[in-house]
């Protein structure tokens, strides 16, 4: 996980400044949404590996 300071720094190189709690959120919130979308890759490669080997037969 990306520190807070690392977070901070990539999020304030723009003109818009985050406090520590709205850093700590967006980071949060990134991390739920990747995790669910690794969630659904691996879902989707189970499908194709089943398909694969029902074709394969």
């Amino acid at each position: 996980m990306l520190s807070l300071k690392q977070c901070k720094a990539i999020l304030n190189a723009g003109p818009r400044r985050y406090d520590d709690d709205e850093v700590r959120a967006i980071r949060d919130f990134l991390y739920a949404l990747g995790h669910l979308d690794y969630d659904l890759f691996k879902i989707r490669e189970a499908t194709r590996a089943s398909i694969h080997s029902r074709i394969d037969r």
